[in-house]
């Protein structure tokens, strides 16, 4: 699956408004909590966050002329999309639909094996 996105960055005073596409087999998720802990008596879990810690963007395009953008100049505006807390909630946010509708069709599936007679 290939999210296609559409966000504004700044990058050396330049506003970049840009058509960005992320394949999901490219975020990589991690988790920021520390799991179980003990402190002073205390015994507790700590579940964190779950975010993504790296993506790999598979095109970019420069909206307002609909030219792609590759080499160096690529690689600095991925950066800054990665820097760009607004960006990364709208990757995480696409994500998370679209697994969401995976898990919905899978159940759905496993409910009409098992309902249609066999």
């Amino acid at each position: 699956m290939t999210f296609k996105l559409t966000h504004s960055v700044t990058v050396e005073g330049k506003q970049w408004d840009l058509l960005v596409e992320v394949e999901q087999g490219s975020c990589f998720w991690t988790n920021d909590g520390i799991g179980a802990y003990e402190c002073h008596g205390f015994k507790g879990y700590d579940h964190g966050h779950d975010y993504i810690e790296e993506f790999q963007v598979e095109k970019m395009v420069n909206e307002e002329n609909g030219k792609i953008i590759m080499g160096v100049l690529k690689e600095e505006l991925t950066n800054a999309l990665a820097d760009d807390s607004d960006f990364m909630e709208k990757l995480e946010d696409a994500y998370k639909s679209w697994s969401d509708e995976m898990k919905t069709s899978a159940e759905i599936d496993r409910l009409d094996y098992f309902c249609n007679d066999r």
